[in-house]
């Protein structure tokens, strides 16, 4: 029961999370939308038709940014980072200050609720891990069940272990690999048992059971809301069927080769930042001030790039959403500079949720080009690389998992081009199926090579990824 109750709270959490990122974005989107339409007439000047907007934009996120800062710095210090080493450690014996508490838990869902909103290129899988294993806590002091019996250290180990895993599993939609992931991060710890496992799996179900229910009374489409993650990949995954399978063992190694030199690029490089930003910021009130200067960069760069591509490309780029037979929703594109009836590709991808990210590049019928896709891959991972770290609650794995989907699609692509990709379709239908099967396979290997890389998860990711896509 303590288990199935720690899952419920983790389940509302996440929606709650989701829900809050979801708004803030949206209502930054929809005055970024709404000042560009203002200034659309041929007599505006080029660049007050972009510079209004984008200063606009970037110091809505500035804002966000600095909130976000401010209370991880001044109310909930606890709360910075992911939390995953700290549950790790917790899990090992090792209890960290200011790991488990109400500061540090408040802190740790709104502050990266606030993060994400900002445009930082951070993630809140991972602190959902942190936000489920005090929820775990929590469940053992919950009044008027008589679980004092519970409060002990053995037991606490494991309902923070399950509800960490609880944590992933909300975030993924996967309780069998956020069940596998606490088993893997805590070893080589002893207390895991096949009881604990089972208890574990029911925590995880329970969690994602709720997320799913509550996200499917919000959205009032059990088709689209029935899926109990933060993150969305759609259903492209399951609309086309191929069967020369063969062609992934190819791209296996070669996406397994490229993420593991990017993940090991990104450990080295973001140590050596983090290692500037320990002796540079010194005092308290800079760390916030840093947080809100990058989130300003990120919202900056993330207006510019599908401006300078719509510039560069202006003819080619808009798609007309009655082009596309409906394929492409007008709820996740955006219009950007286009006209109407019309959307923005490049718009598309930069300006959603993080979480409906990957649900636009799944998705080949958004039209993003190879070239704008490599465009879109190395500022996510050059922001993302420099970033992690400022002083807020961030994570890592849905970073990842973008980043790894931009580098299927561009390393798919590439191997295409050098007709490294055989089409053994009988007509072109079969032909463009296959294809489109296959760029869909290379974004899901991709995700877990580059994950892989940086994380050094083996078993736990990959039944993370079969779950989630």
């Amino acid at each position: 029961m303590v288990f199935a109750l720690a899952g419920l709270a983790i389940g509302v959490t996440a929606f709650c999370m989701d829900q809050l990122e979801d708004f803030l974005v949206d209502h930054n989107k929809q005055l970024l939308l709404y000042i560009i339409k203002d200034y659309s007439d041929p007599g505006d000047s080029e660049s007050l038709r972009f510079w209004l907007p984008a200063l606009s934009y970037a110091s809505i996120c500035a804002m966000l940014g600095l909130l976000a800062g401010l209370m991880t710095t001044y109310y909930g210090p606890g709360a910075a980072g992911s939390g995953v080493a700290e549950l790790i450690g917790y899990m090992n014996g090792v209890n960290y200050p200011d790991f488990l508490g109400v500061a540090t838990q408040l802190t740790k869902i709104l502050g990266v609720t606030l993060a994400v909103a900002s445009r930082l290129c951070i993630g809140k899988e991972g602190p959902l891990a942190h936000i489920g294993a005090i929820w775990g806590a929590a469940a053992c002091y919950f009044p008027g069940l008589g679980l004092e019996f519970l409060q002990n250290d053995e037991f606490k180990r494991q309902i923070i272990a399950a509800g960490g895993s609880a944590g992933v599993s909300a975030a993924f939609g996967a309780p069998i690999g956020g069940t596998l992931f606490a088993y893997e991060m805590s070893k080589p710890t002893v207390f895991w048992t096949f009881d604990m496992i089972w208890r574990t799996f029911i925590c995880c179900s329970v969690a994602v059971l709720v997320l799913a229910l509550l996200q499917t009374w919000a959205s009032g489409d059990a088709a689209d809301g029935f899926r109990g993650s933060t993150i969305k990949f759609g259903n492209q995954l399951t609309q086309v069927k191929y069967t020369n399978t063969y062609q992934n063992f190819l791209g296996a190694v070669v996406l397994g080769v490229i993420g593991g030199m990017l993940g090991a690029l990104f450990i080295n490089v973001n140590f050596r930042m983090n290692a500037l930003r320990k002796r540079l910021l010194t005092t308290k009130f800079v760390k916030p001030l840093e947080t809100a200067l990058w989130s300003f960069a990120t919202g900056l760069v993330f207006i510019a790039a599908p401006y300078l591509m719509y510039r560069a490309e202006r003819e080619n780029v808009c798609q007309s959403y009655a082009a596309t037979d409906g394929k492409v929703k007008k709820a996740d594109t955006y219009a950007g500079w286009c006209g109407q009836g019309q959307y923005d590709p490049n718009a598309s991808i930069f300006w959603t949720s993080e979480g409906s990210i990957i649900k636009n590049i799944m998705n080949t019928e958004v039209g993003v080009t190879s070239v704008n896709m490599f465009i879109f891959f190395c500022v996510w991972y050059l922001f993302t690389i420099t970033t992690y770290g400022t002083n807020v609650p961030a994570g890592l794995f849905l970073p990842g998992m973008i980043i790894g989907c931009a580098l299927g699609r561009t390393v798919f692509a590439g191997m295409n081009a050098a007709d490294l990709i055989v089409h053994t379709g009988k007509n072109d239908e079969e032909i463009q199926a296959q294809f489109e099967g296959l760029a869909r396979s290379y974004v899901v290997l991709a995700c877990g090579a580059f994950m892989a890389g940086y994380t050094r998860m083996t078993y736990s990711l990959a039944v993370i990824l079969m779950e989630t896509s």
